[in-house]
This record gives structure tokens, sequence and C-alpha cells, in this order.
């Protein structure tokens, strides 16, 4: 085997080009004496004499010609398929995670986007692409393998088969009414009221062909409500209940702007949480790595 560089080959073809040392440095951005040393070094490695050096310069030998002739191309493939797998191997190196999309405003989230934060310091190389769908996209997604993380409430993926997740923090939710509702003067509810009000929810897969679920929850928290509609995002929830056409169930947001929102507790604790989660059997190195991160952190209540 021949004892040779890439750097060494890159030297030889230069020169052989320009045979003259001078323009061959400047053409490589290194000294003269430093050029001179390597195509010595190549000659040496590959045993053979390339150049024949007179008063009127260099000049290629017989062996130097074919040389030449032949590794130009192999020089420039060489160069094209490493220029190729790097840049393979850096589009590799991409967090793909899909959250909600309550997943920027809502205060329940602040622990995770802190965890992200952390990620991002620890692994600088990776790009992080984060993408907001709502429940069904988004458990769609996970299926398809067209994410490698998920960020969501527990709720959502619970009925899902050959997920794995974990708990981050609590996902605590209220009754959500417009500051500007009547019912938001006082600041305890009567959650009776409720009666009177369309009652607006973004579903999750399974509630689109049970809607009783929803009249049930309702019923345990003391009233039936006039209406029932369900909305396909959070944006339409959050206007909706902003404009005061009706109640929801939400999380706390925390955006500037929404402070036109009036929050109250739930008349029965839930148990539910913010996870995230993915698929062990299409687990990227790049996710392992967050999940390696979030094994450390403790649930927060």
């Amino acid at each position: 085997m021949y004892n040779i560089t890439f750097q060494q080959m890159e030297a030889f073809l230069t020169v052989a080009k320009y045979l003259n040392l001078s323009k061959a440095a400047d053409a490589m951005f290194i000294s003269q004496s430093a050029l001179s040393k390597t195509l010595q070094r190549f000659e040496e490695g590959v045993e053979l004499q390339l150049f024949t050096r007179s008063n009127q310069g260099l000049s290629l030998t017989d062996e130097g010609k074919y040389l030449y002739s032949n590794l130009e191309t192999l020089y420039y493939n060489m160069n094209k398929t490493i220029k190729t797998a790097r840049s393979a191997s850096e589009q590799a190196k991409t967090l793909r995670i899909v959250a909600p999309s309550s997943f920027d405003a809502a205060a329940d989230f602040d622990r995770l986007k802190a965890i992200v934060a952390k990620y991002r310091s620890k692994y600088p190389h990776v790009m992080i692409n984060v993408t907001l769908f709502d429940f069904r996209e988004l458990r769609q997604t996970l299926e398809f393998g067209d994410a490698d993380l998920i960020f969501t409430q527990d709720f959502s993926v619970a009925d899902m088969q050959d997920i794995s997740f974990r708990r981050i923090s609590k996902f605590e939710r209220f009754i959500a009414i417009s500051a500007c509702h009547p019912l938001a003067a006082s600041d305890t509810l009567d959650y009776a009221a409720l009666s009177s009000e369309v009652f607006y929810a973004v579903p999750i897969p399974k509630d689109l062909s049970n809607l009783n679920d929803t009249l049930e929850k309702c019923g345990r928290m003391g009233f039936t409500p006039k209406g029932l509609e369900f909305v396909p995002n959070f944006l339409t929830l959050l206007y909706n209940i902003r404009q005061g056409c009706g109640v929801g169930i939400i999380g706390r947001f925390n955006y500037l702007g929404f402070d036109d929102i009036k929050y109250y507790p739930l008349p029965e604790p839930e148990n539910h949480h913010v996870v995230v989660a993915w698929r062990p059997d299409r687990l990227s190195s790049e996710a392992r790595g967050f999940i390696n991160l979030i094994a450390g952190e403790s649930v927060s209540a």
C-alpha cells in the first residue's frame, strides 16, 4: 500500500496543472516551501519521480504524465463522494419533533421547552425541527415515522400501540371563559350556569366517534352545555372563547394578548401529564440523546 495522503494528491495535481511552484502554492493558499515538501513526500510515497526540474522550470516525466491523466478524474470523484457523504451526515443530524398547536403558547409546555434548550446546548451540531400539528396529524406522524419525538398530553396517545413515552410535568386544565363574559365577573364560577353556554373542544381521534365522552365529562362538572362544538385546532378554540361565544377546557396560556381569558379550576381534579412519546423501533441516535437527557429529569408535580 502506498503511503500517500489526500492533501499530497491535491498538491501533485495542482503543480502538474500549473508546472510552476509559485502559482500552484498561490492556488492552494500555502507557502512554496510547504508545497515543495508535500510534493516530495508524495513522490516518495508512490516511489516515482514525477517531475523533471531544470532551469526552464518543471516538466512532467512520462510516469508523471500517466499519473496526472488518470489521477485527476479519480481525485475529483473522491472529493465529490466525500462531500456527498458529509452532506448526508449533516442531514441525518436532525431531530424531528412534532407538538400540538398549543405548544408555543401553553404554560404547561414551559418545562419541556427548557429541556429542548438544554439539549440544543449539549448537542449544538443537531438541527432541531419542531412542527406544530393538531391531534390527528400528530398521531399520524408518529405512526408513519415522520417524526422522531412527539410532545403532547398523555391522553392524546394513551391508546396508541407500539409506542413508549415519559412523563415530563403535570398538565393542568381549566374552565376558560372570556374575561368580558358576565360569568367572569365573579372569582368563583357557577358551574350550573354553564348550561346556557356552548362548549368548545378540540377532539382527539377517539372522540370523533364518541361525543358522549365529552358530554359525560360536562355532566360530572354539574352542567349540560347548550351546544357542543368540536373545532379543528386550539387557535380556533381560543378565538371563540375570547370572543365570548362559549367556554372550553384548556391549559393556561402565557402569551401576551391572552390575558383576556379567565381561568377557573375544574371541580374534579385530573391526573394528566405532558409527555414525550416515541416509537422504540424507529429511534434515531438524535432522539436517543434527547431521551437519555430527560431520563435524568424528575417529573414535576
